[in-house]
């Protein structure tokens, strides 16, 4: 296994169990970042938010406690994402060769540390397909990684160049830094803002020596699902909204893809 199950802090249980209050300066950068959103903040943006939304101490920043038993998430499609005319990348088959990687993309990205209790893996093909069927998915060639959120989430991303494995890593983190979103399209929105950021941080930052190996214009298949979402997240961007930021604002329901395409915004 690639990272170890570490037993929560003291300050995490509290905010978890919805204790009415805990010092602001007991809480990491994120936590205070995500917790320092409100509406008020957005009133000037056309983007429409749910009213009447309660904020509380129930949202996961770090651990999943509320997250579904075994709700598994798909990655499919990367070449997306990756510029056409990079330059070749090493070939991964051992989740320790990128650890380091993974680490510096998740801090820059969020400003916090990899959180211990997520498990990632590289696995073959073989592997992959009999990990997919396991937990009840349903198996296809092009299938680049998936991810399962539960209290201790796993992710398994398929043997690859290194390029193509931090994009699926990206999304997969996504989908489990925190719990699973009851609506699918906000899911997936939630997913594709995170791997925008992260793909954000590596180009800034060269993590990798990838600077040059990812495009973000790109339009995903017409499933109704993935181009609905993305779409959103770019809409969102278009206003001006950086995407960490929309990844906080789906996860703490200040933002939804239903509100905004409910007024000004056509996919198809």
């Amino acid at each position: 296994m690639y990272y170890s199950t570490t037993k929560y802090s003291g300050l995490e249980s509290s905010i978890f169990k919805g204790l009415s209050y805990q010092p602001a300066f007991d809480y990491s950068p994120i936590e205070r970042i995500a917790n320092s959103y409100n509406i008020q903040h957005f009133s000037n943006a056309k983007i429409e938010y749910k009213p009447n939304t309660k904020v509380s101490y129930d949202i996961p920043f770090s651990k999943n406690y509320e997250a579904k038993p075994s709700t598994t998430y798909t990655h499919i499609s990367v070449n997306d994402f990756l510029n056409p005319d990079r330059p070749v990348t090493q070939f991964v088959g051992k989740s320790e060769e990128i650890k380091h990687y993974i680490e510096e993309a998740f801090e820059k990205t969020t400003g916090e540390k990899l959180p211990q209790h997520i498990m990632i893996r590289i696995v073959t093909k073989e592997e992959m397909k009999t990990l997919h069927e396991k937990n009840k998915g349903v198996w296809s060639e092009g299938i680049m990684g998936f991810a399962v959120n539960k209290e201790l989430p796993e992710i398994f991303i398929r043997e690859n160049h290194l390029d193509a494995l931090m994009l699926t890593i990206g999304h997969e983190l996504g989908h489990v830094f925190t719990k699973s979103l009851a609506n699918q399209h906000n899911e997936e929105a939630k997913a594709f803002a995170f791997e925008v950021a992260w793909i954000k941080a590596m180009i800034e930052h060269n993590i990798a020596g990838l600077k040059y190996s990812f495009r973000l214009d790109f339009k995903p298949a017409k499933n109704g699902l993935h181009d609905v979402a993305f779409s959103f997240v770019k809409k969102c961007l278009e206003k001006g909204k950086k995407a960490i930021d929309v990844y906080w604002e789906l996860v703490k329901g200040l933002l939804t893809v239903e509100n905004v395409y409910s007024f000004d915004y056509k996919v198809f």
